[in-house]
């Protein structure tokens, strides 16, 4: 296995990476699935948020943006420069993600198998990805937008619980457009 030399930092306003981190973002992650920047920084501020990059010596790797209470560390974003795609970096960020909030349960949503869409091979292909990084499938789904998209929940609990996802959800720090959950048939 490739050694790395991975450093993680919290991003502020006034961090040099800003510019990187806030690049990647926006190339990355589709509008509809973004929230405004400003908001990001915003609810770091609150203590809920985390804004982290990832630095290989001095090269940026990537980004995971994630909100956190006392029992769920919810990976909101995670992305990786373009460049340093396919070189194991993905999966050495969720291990240090899993170190970092040791104790507490990583959840996260997939873009979902469960609907017909255009790029299935990608969402198989994500998924994969994250169940052979110690993240497990709910059996549940969460949507959004009054249903406008629908997204698998995965976790690295295997006794995901409802009722403690639905009141982190009533307790997120930004506008939130997650709306209903339920178990995938």
């Amino acid at each position: 296995m490739n050694q790395y030399n991975l450093s993680i930092t919290r991003l502020n306003r006034d961090s040099n990476e800003r510019t990187l981190a806030e690049d990647l973002y926006l190339k990355a992650f589709p509008e509809i699935e973004r929230h405004p920047i400003d908001e990001l920084f915003i609810a770091c501020d609150t203590g809920k948020c985390e804004w982290l990059i990832f630095k290989d010596g001095d090269t940026f790797i990537g980004m995971a943006y994630m909100v956190i209470n006392d029992s769920i560390a919810f990976l909101l974003y995670l992305a990786v420069e373009e460049g340093q795609r396919n070189k194991g970096y993905g999966a050495r960020i969720l291990r240090e993600l899993t170190k970092l909030y040791a104790g507490k349960e990583v959840v996260l949503l997939i873009e979902s198998l469960h609907e017909e869409c255009d790029n299935m091979d990608i969402r198989i292909r994500r998924k994969g990805f994250y169940l052979r990084n110690s993240f497990h499938d709910t059996g549940y789904i969460q949507s959004t937008c009054e249903g406008a998209a629908i997204y698998d929940i995965l976790s690295t609990s295997q006794e995901f619980s409802t009722d403690r996802w639905k009141a982190f959800v009533d307790l997120y720090p930004m506008e939130s457009y997650m709306d209903k959950i339920y178990e995938a048939q």
